[in-house]
């Protein structure tokens, strides 16, 4: 229904994520944490109420469309010119990486790292994956909320 529904399909925003949950996290962190069907169950459990259970599927349809469809080159006055656009970024940019991530791949962001003027890279690693920013790990929480308040304590006395 192309996004327009009077009441959330819950059950395919469960679905269509479901699909993607095993590149959030690294092939290392299903190894080490989801090592019996029960543990798999409790995972999932878990999951359904912090996660797949609350997404709107209007949401995630149009999150999707805009994903596979737009790209901050387009932005008006770089004429699809992704290193023009991403170089008049003069903003103090943070990006936040695992090496294991295999949703967004760590090579992906060093390639707009190298474009953006001011720009840090926290690099976390982690087999959480894609997930070190959601409490998969609690090292990589400790080391990500470090991280953060560095940023954030740099850009409130730098001028």
């Amino acid at each position: 229904a192309n996004g327009r529904y009077e009441t959330n399909p819950a059950a395919c925003a469960t679905s269509a994520l479901s699909g993607l949950i095993p590149s959030f996290y690294s092939r290392d962190w299903w190894d080490e944490h989801i090592t019996s069907a029960t543990a798999y169950g409790e995972w999932r459990k878990g999951m359904d109420q912090f996660y797949l259970g609350l997404q709107d599927t209007r949401d995630l349809y149009y999150l999707t469309k805009a994903m596979g469809n737009t790209t901050v080159a387009e932005t008006p006055g770089y004429n699809g010119d992704l290193a023009a656009a991403l170089g008049a970024i003069q903003a103090k940019t943070l990006f936040i990486i695992a090496p294991q991530d295999e949703f967004l791949p760590p090579a992906y962001i060093e390639m707009q790292r190298q474009m953006i003027k001011h720009v840090e890279v926290l690099s976390i690693d982690s087999s959480a994956g894609h997930l070190i920013c959601c409490g998969a790990d609690p090292k990589a929480t400790e080391v990500l909320s470090t991280g953060l308040n560095s940023f954030l304590t740099n850009l409130s006395t730098s001028k």
